[in-house]
């Protein structure tokens, strides 16, 4: 069992980190700058291929990776007929271009594996009632265990989260129904209650109450290719929006530290959801891909985002921060990541002996 989480954990993370390093690459390659070396891993290199004027490495340590590109160490020795093809020789632009690829790729990927998921279909609950409770809005308007809801406000509800999302929607609005009833349609309205809801982030919303469940019948949900992309653009924004969200709250101190997850509760996430099937698999693994990029987005040095500020300043100032300057803050940046490692690891740690004890 352990070797198959430690697999697990190995082929999920190298596939984010993948994706990851593969937006530097490619947008380094589109731009004329020299890549020297694209790795999966870090420490000692297992595996080395070269490919064109590439090293590509596999390396022992599977928790990150890295593109080394022509110009980025200082003690480089370049030749004057490369000297174009430099990464600290390309304007501004080019540079913040190439550094942001790895996050909107880590973006991207998420919105690819989303739109398959949604043209491949996804079995969900249809859009039949299971029960009603006494006294609910649903009862009052006289909706039956066993009915089949066709369309909310003129929409069709082809499934469950048809049916509930416009009911959460609109507390204290009526809404219209069309449902049917052992092969009858019928017309109902219904006026769902305001109550307090929470989110995924415990925060307090007003949301609409019906009083029903699913039956439990399953339906498979597809959709085509241009509505397929449709929500998964809107899936990947409201992914992006809780994650960001939670970032924000983290540094205000209104969600407790102990919410964040490492490695470990990531991967063990991630085959648990295996389990129920390939689909719940790919969502969390876009999931996933989403946290990286939006983390990798964050104003710390020695992440993507910690070199945006740096660009900043020197296109205000019209002149680069002195090497050693940035030697010093991509130090500092990477011991504060360190820190944060250990937190993560040591809060992912008391998560698993809490669940065992």
């Amino acid at each position: 069992m352990i070797a198959y989480y430690v697999l697990a954990a190995i082929v999920i993370l190298g596939v984010l980190i993948l994706a990851h390093e593969l937006g530097h690459f490619l947008m380094a390659k589109l731009l004329k700058v020299k890549v020297l070396e694209f790795s999966l891993g870090f420490g000692p290199v297992m595996l080395r291929k070269r490919i064109g004027e590439t090293d590509f490495l596999l390396s022992s340590i599977p928790l990150g990776g890295y593109v080394m590109m022509l110009g980025e160490e200082t003690n480089d020795v370049i030749e004057e007929r490369e000297k174009h093809r430099a990464f600290a020789n390309q304007t501004i632009l080019k540079r913040a271009a190439i550094i942001l690829s790895g996050p909107f790729f880590n973006m991207l990927f998420a919105f690819l594996l989303i739109t398959f998921i949604f043209t491949s279909g996804m079995h969900v609950y249809s859009s039949e009632i299971g029960t009603v409770e006494a006294n609910s809005p649903a009862a009052r308007a006289g909706v039956k265990a066993g009915d089949r809801v066709l369309m909310v406000n003129g929409d069709e509800t082809r499934t469950y989260e048809d049916v509930i999302r416009p009911v959460q929607d609109n507390p204290e609005k009526s809404l219209s129904m069309i449902v049917d009833r052992n092969g009858t349609l019928l017309s109902v309205s219904v006026t769902p209650e305001k109550r307090i809801g929470y989110d995924n982030l415990n925060r307090q919303s007003e949301v609409g109450y019906f009083g029903v469940t699913p039956a439990g019948s399953k339906v498979l949900y597809r959709q085509g290719l241009t509505p397929a992309m449709r929500s998964s653009l809107a899936k990947t924004y409201e992914m992006s929006q809780l994650i960001f969200d939670a970032i924000v709250m983290l540094v205000q101190g209104r969600l407790p530290l102990d919410v964040v997850s490492g490695p470990v509760t990531m991967i063990s996430t991630t085959v648990a959801q295996m389990k129920l099937g390939w689909q719940y698999f790919l969502f969390t693994l876009a999931f996933f891909s989403i946290n990286l990029g939006i983390f990798n987005l964050l104003p710390i040095p020695a992440l993507d985002g910690g070199f945006i500020p740096m660009l900043l300043i020197e296109a205000i100032r019209g002149e680069r921060i002195n090497e050693q300057k940035q030697e010093l803050i991509q130090r500092l940046g990477f011991r504060f990541l360190l820190a944060l490692s250990a937190i993560v690891w040591c809060i992912d740690l008391m998560r698993i002996l809490s669940c065992r004890y």
